[in-house]
């Protein structure tokens, strides 16, 4: 929780504002605004790292009867990738500052990319067997990253805890696996790609690959 004091006005929120977020990403931040002034609202503020930067509001709320607030904050595409500073803001009626939290090192993103949704299972799912979902998902890349579904095909694998492939798909270019396992713990490969799963008996486990890429 971060909190600053001006005058007899303090703001606290009950979570550390996020360091990384992406384009079409919803954000939440809870907090209260107590010793304000009449009329106060919270809101979400950004400004780019750039010189010149100025804040600028990108959500904002009223504050309950306790002085307690919920921000908003829809990322659209129209704000471009790069670095930013975040902070919540006690405002005056006026729109000036009456208070506000310690600004925090931030940056946006590109958008996520998903894989499409897997395909259920095209056979009878074996008595204390489970399958599970998921895609190969390339991530990193020079700061702020990517996190997106692979558009190549790709051939999955899931090998279990005595080391035996279990199951093993190969996938169009943006697509899920579905691999029908017997309960268990997986390890999942994909060329350099790599993820986990453990599967209980008549139950779907969403589980992705995911490929490092620096």
């Amino acid at each position: 929780m971060r909190a600053a004091r001006d005058t007899e006005a303090m703001i606290s929120i009950s979570h550390q504002l996020p360091t990384l977020v992406r384009q079409d990403d919803r954000v939440t931040v809870k907090g209260s605004l107590t010793g304000a002034t009449p009329g106060a609202r919270a809101a979400l503020e950004l400004k780019r790292t750039a010189p010149g930067g100025k804040w600028t509001v990108v959500a904002h709320a009223r504050l309950n009867r306790h002085g307690a607030f919920t921000l908003r904050w829809r990322v659209t595409k129209r704000e471009l990738p790069g670095p930013v500073s975040l902070r919540v803001a006690g405002l005056r009626r006026s729109g000036a500052v009456l208070v506000s939290t310690l600004p925090v090192q931030s940056a946006i993103g590109p958008a996520a990319v998903d894989c499409a949704p897997a395909t259920p299972p095209m056979v009878a799912i074996p008595v204390g067997s489970g399958w599970i979902v998921g895609g190969r998902i390339i991530q990193g890349g020079p700061f702020p990253g990517v996190y997106e579904c692979d558009s190549e095909q790709y051939t999955v694998t899931a090998t279990n805890a005595a080391g035996l492939p279990a199951a093993t798909q190969t996938v169009a270019g943006g697509h899920s696996y579905t691999l029908v396992v017997p309960a268990g713990t997986y390890t999942l490969k994909s060329d350099f790609c790599s993820g986990t799963a453990t599967v209980t008996a008549g139950e779907q486990t969403a589980a992705n690959t995911y490929c490092d890429v620096p």
